[in-house]
């Protein structure tokens, strides 16, 4: 099931973020590095965006059984573009969730939102 992230989601969607790079990127990133990733980090930045959420910035959780276990991050973007373009910031599935179609549901899902919203392109 796919919904609309909520502040109470915060800190799942940094663990789901720190499990998803520790298992996505241990082959590209030094392991030093992904250790010391830390939930904390970025949570009160994330709690503002999630009780702010507009045109310009909205969050997507899969659920499943109850459990939130992938999101999506939809953006303005953060470089030079259209006004008519938002980016996909992030994506990511908790590892224990992979290979359940939780991905391509939120990318389905961000593609049908950003068009309801009047985008016309999202960027990655």
């Amino acid at each position: 099931m796919l919904r609309n992230g909520i502040l109470a989601d915060a800190e799942d969607i940094e663990a789901i973020k720190i499990a998803a790079w520790r298992a996505g990127y241990q082959k590209f990133m030094p392991a030093d590095f992904l250790a010391g990733l830390d939930a904390t980090q970025n949570i009160a930045r994330l709690r503002q965006r999630l009780a702010c959420q507009n045109r310009d910035f909205s969050v997507a959780v899969a659920e499943h059984e109850q459990v939130v276990t992938a999101f999506s991050i939809l953006g303005k973007p953060r470089f030079e573009a259209p006004s008519t373009t938002i980016e996909l910031w992030a994506l990511n599935v908790h590892p224990r969730y992979s290979r359940m179609g939780l991905g391509l549901q939120l990318i389905e899902n961000a593609i049908e939102s950003s068009q309801a919203a009047g985008f016309e392109s999202i960027e990655l």
